[in-house]
């Protein structure tokens, strides 16, 4: 739908001598089966498919698991793009920046609005349900997991056809940034900014990252005049890791996202002509199709608001190495405003 030429620009700034990064493994994929996954190097891609974080290798669940280098070398510039490397996913949703999951045929269904994503197949962020997942999210991040078939026992009865994790990265003990840019056609702009602060070795340290888009819609209604498909958002993300005494961790993460864009488009594709209603709506179609998929017949005009934000803390607390207690404490608060529109006619109908 876009050409887009991306320019990227990372700094890594370091108060001593600069240290060679292994290469991140690419992805790896392990079953029920087969635990063992192909890896592009010697790192490890630690997962919490099971309530608690271990080597990928370890975990005997169908899972599939992306690295953030993974994300990266692939291009994956999105939630939606998990479908091109992950095999029986499926993501589909109402709006084009909302993403509802489907999972080896089961999913939320085609109307859900409200509760999309906590039917057979769950959304997890940092370890605490949510049911934002479209654009603002995929961003910084960690890595990606999903979890294939019944996962009852550890995220709910309902998540019958699996479950989606994202964990954002944690702060780390290094100096280092990154900045991301993207331009494109429809007045694209995209922008990613990383900054990683120590700020006591070991012990404290912060990781600061936001994420933008501005892009035109590429729709336009000849009623009304209005570009639908635009894109206008900002999300941001800080996070905060404390380890006061050895065997006691504590991280902290606050997030947020807003937007303000224009709807989803509707095209009037077909109708049924053996009713009454197909048959008094043939001149529209016959207009519709005159003017092509990038314009519409919609009569008023549609939005589409909102607001995220999201507190999240993770305590855990080691005794011995066998032994170990977690606590996750989370609040989230999501609000939507919305004026959409399915039909792609004059009428406000559906």
């Amino acid at each position: 739908m876009k050409a887009a030429l991306q320019a990227a620009l990372v700094a890594i700034l370091a108060t001593g001598s600069t240290q060679a990064q292994a290469q991140s493994q690419v992805a790896a994929t392990a079953g029920m089966s087969d635990a063992a996954a192909t890896e592009a190097s010697s790192d490890e891609i630690i997962v919490s498919a099971r309530r608690r974080d271990e080597s990928l290798q370890d975990v005997p669940v169908a899972i599939t698991a992306l690295s953030g280098d993974a994300i990266e070398q692939k291009g994956l510039s999105g939630v939606e793009d998990l479908r091109q490397v992950v095999a029986g996913l499926n993501i589909g949703a109402q709006r084009r920046d909302d993403a509802s999951f489907y999972l080896r045929g089961q999913g939320p269904g085609v109307f859900n609005p409200g509760q999309r994503n906590f039917t057979s197949v769950a959304t997890y962020f940092a370890e605490v349900p949510t049911e934002a997942t479209g654009a603002g999210m995929f961003y910084d991040l960690a890595n990606v997991q999903i979890l294939k078939g019944p996962q009852g026992t550890l995220f709910g009865r309902n998540t019958t056809g699996g479950a989606v994790l994202f964990e954002p990265a944690r702060p780390d003990f290094t100096l280092s940034g990154s900045v991301k840019a993207t331009v494109g056609n429809y007045a694209n702009r995209e922008g990613e900014v990383v900054l990683n602060l120590p700020i006591v070795d070991d012990r404290l340290a912060i990781r600061l990252a936001g994420s933008l888009a501005r892009r035109d819609g590429f729709t336009q209604s000849v009623r009304t005049g209005q570009k639908l498909d635009g894109r206008h958002y900002e999300a941001w993300r800080v996070s905060v890791l404390a380890r006061p005494v050895d065997g006691l961790e504590n991280l902290l993460i606050l997030d947020g996202r807003r937007k303000d864009q224009s709807s989803t488009s509707a095209v009037l594709r077909q109708l049924n002509p053996a009713l009454p209603v197909g048959q008094a709506m043939a001149g529209l179609l016959a207009e519709q199709k005159a003017l092509g998929p990038r314009k519409t017949l919609i009569g008023v005009p549609l939005f589409d608001r909102g607001s995220v934000f999201g507190v999240t803390n993770k305590t855990t607390l080691e005794l011995n190495d066998n032994l170990s207690f977690k606590n996750i404490i989370s609040f989230r608060r999501n609000r939507t405003d919305r004026g959409s529109d399915y039909d792609g006619t004059p009428f406000n109908t559906f």
